[in-house]
């Protein structure tokens, strides 16, 4: 039997910009949550050390606290992605408000080092639009919230 589930909401991603990064062939951004996986494709403006994207990604979710970036390029010979950086961004803050403009660093791996390396930072712009059921509420319109810290701001 298969479940489906009804999305809370969809959070809307734009103005995607990658800082600090060499070059990168064909650069990709992927944002994947539980379920599925979004990619801002081709970019609109590339330079030696910035990448913008004009996408606008439409990311239903259902109870996902976080999503997952993955920053790389297309291989021109094999058609793979090859991922630069990955880092994880907390949707928590974005359900209280609504709105958030995030940051993330992204990390590398060193396979030969075992090394954590920085390899870039990643802005962008959400928006939440809630689309549950019309008995609950936004999170941000709970009274007994005023924050999504453990054991912080709770009635």
């Amino acid at each position: 039997m298969r479940h489906s589930f009804l999305a809370a909401g969809i959070v809307k991603v734009k103005d995607i910009t990658m800082f600090g990064v060499g070059a990168v062939a064909n650069p990709r951004v992927f944002f994947k949550t539980i379920r599925m996986t979004y990619v801002a494709k081709k970019p609109t403006s590339i330079t030696a050390s910035t990448v913008l994207w004009e996408d606008e990604l439409f990311v239903p979710v259902v109870s996902e606290t976080s999503l997952s970036i993955d920053f790389g390029g297309i291989d021109n010979v094999t058609g793979q992605f090859e991922s630069v950086g990955r880092s994880e961004l907390s949707l928590l803050p974005l359900y209280k408000s609504s709105r958030l403009d995030a940051s993330v660093e992204l990390q590398h791996e060193d396979e030969i080092l075992g090394e954590i390396l920085a390899c870039g930072k990643l802005s962008m712009s959400l928006v939440f639009l809630f689309q549950g059921p019309s008995n609950v509420a936004f999170p941000r319109d709970q009274r007994a919230v005023q924050s999504y810290l453990p054991g912080v701001g709770t009635l």
